[in-house]
């Protein structure tokens, strides 16, 4: 059984637009620590959000 396709939409609830974005942040920087732990690289993620005045960083170390 597969996923069903997301429709890219803007989210008009500002709590709920918000709520979403700190869960895919969360994700995506899971699966980057993941890929750099399985293939042995590094990198390095930068995520910019209008809300907020500061720049989300993560690096591999």
């Amino acid at each position: 059984m597969r996923r069903k396709k997301v429709t890219l939409a803007w989210i008009s609830n500002d709590s709920a637009r918000r709520a979403s974005l700190k869960k895919r942040r969360l994700g995506l920087m899971k699966k980057m620590s993941e890929l750099t732990t399985l293939c042995g690289s590094k990198a390095c993620l930068i995520i910019y959000s209008l809300d907020e005045s500061e720049l989300m960083a993560w690096s591999s170390r």
